[in-house]
């Protein structure tokens, strides 16, 4: 079934009938059996989906052109082109420039020689050698990969939650045929490269250290930059800022508006576990990421109502709190993963008022429809409580078409200035 076609009674009845027919034990147990099965259900699903089915464009190269060339990164890119072989700006470029030739075949066939050979080179060979050997498995070895992959997790967990692992093609997205051709299995992986593998490359050979911290100020960087292009800058508080008034711990940013003041945290995480059970997301390293984020963020809500920064801003205002994610969490907003995930760390939460967990995507998103509607942050949260959304953010504003001329440029000059610069 394709993605825009019309979901008729008939058509819903086929897809139902194949999941019936499907072996499927941790559908048939969350769905079944589980009291309460259902959004965990979701969230298995939405991991072998929705990564599938995404699709990268100018925004997501242009968010990670800012993020990875920025110079808070130094240390982190060095090691990267030590390990690897390659700079953070070459690996964009050619991860971009292979999805582009895929595009144009059926199926999609790359020769590396296409690029070894041409007049203009947009790298050195020995860089895009080594791109290429990162991007690819040959098919002899596909089935061990699968093997590796799956031994890191029980054995019975393993064929319970077959259905639910993530592809070995998610990260090498092409099929080396021989020395020369490389079939691309999936073509908007090789974006996905572009835009998160180094941040997946360089999580892979360290442990947190120099690179969580460059990657923590090189995301807040953005972010900074992503506000001053919708807010006024006398209305953006930064830590610095905060910092003056209290010695205790501040969030990143404190953003004023009429009627709210919102208080954002930037966690640079994302969900680790292989498989998504109870257990797993509970002790998950974005789980504890969040139970710290929750603790600052109560900390300098009870600062800024005790008055502490009457210099800045009026302390009456209502208080919103965002933890903002480098990538997708799904379903981190529902009534379950706060009663089951989130409750588990013991948070206090004044009157039931979770911070709400959004990615960049959709904070992007959610700052233009601002911006295009005219509403505050409180009153599109307000609706969404009002309308008992249970979702992800991504979900209430899919349609939300987002255009931003930071993004876009970003792409451009980058790119424009990598092939200028070619050989």
């Amino acid at each position: 079934m394709c993605r825009n076609e019309i979901l008729t009674e008939a058509k819903f009845s086929e897809i139902i009938d194949h999941y019936i027919r499907y072996y499927d034990p941790v559908a048939e147990y969350l769905l079944e059996v589980e009291e309460d099965g259902i959004i965990p259900f979701f969230i298995n699903m939405a991991r072998q989906q929705f990564y599938v089915n995404r699709t990268y464009g100018y925004d997501d190269l242009g968010r990670a052109i800012l993020i990875f060339t920025s110079t808070s990164l130094n240390k982190s890119s060095k090691v990267f082109e030590s390990k690897f072989g390659i700079g953070f700006s070459e690996w964009m470029l050619i991860c971009f420039s292979v999805f582009a030739s895929s595009t144009k075949g059926v199926p999609p066939r790359i020769r590396i020689e296409y690029y070894l050979d041409s007049d203009k080179k947009i790298a050195e060979n020995e860089s895009i050698r080594n791109v290429f050997k990162l991007l690819s498995i040959e098919p002899r070895y596909v089935s061990q990969a699968c093997i590796e992959k799956i031994s890191k997790i029980n054995n019975s967990l393993a064929m319970q939650f077959d259905v639910y692992i993530e592809s070995i093609f998610y990260d090498k997205p092409m099929l080396k045929l021989d020395e020369s051709r490389y079939l691309v299995v999936h073509k908007h992986f090789l974006l996905r490269q572009a835009t998160e593998g180094i941040y997946d490359l360089m999580k892979s050979i360290t442990s947190g250290g120099t690179f969580g911290n460059e990657f923590g100020k090189a995301f807040e960087g953005y972010v900074s930059t992503l506000l001053s292009t919708f807010l006024s800058k006398d209305h953006i508080y930064t830590e610095n800022d905060l910092i003056r008034y209290s010695n205790s711990k501040v969030c990143d940013f404190l953003l004023e508006f009429d009627d709210s003041i919102v208080l954002v945290e930037c966690k640079g995480t994302e969900f680790n576990s292989i498989i998504a059970t109870e257990n797993a997301m509970r002790k998950d390293n974005s789980t504890r990421a969040f139970s710290k984020a929750f603790k600052q963020l109560n900390s300098i809500e009870n600062l800024y109502k005790s008055g502490v920064f009457s210099d800045l801003v009026s302390g009456d205002k209502t208080v919103v709190k965002i933890i903002l994610t480098y990538k997708q969490l799904y379903f981190a907003n529902s009534s379950w993963y706060r009663k089951n995930i989130l409750d588990y760390q013991r948070i206090d939460v004044e009157d039931n008022c979770y911070p709400e967990i959004m990615s960049i995507m959709e904070f992007e998103k959610f700052l233009y429809y601002m911006k295009e509607t005219k509403l505050s942050p409180i009153q599109i949260l307000n609706y969404r409580l009002e309308n008992k959304y249970d979702g992800d953010w991504s979900s209430i504003l899919n349609n939300v078409k987002v255009d931003l001329p930071l993004l876009r440029d970003s792409f451009n000059e980058f790119t424009d200035r990598m092939i200028s610069n070619s050989r």
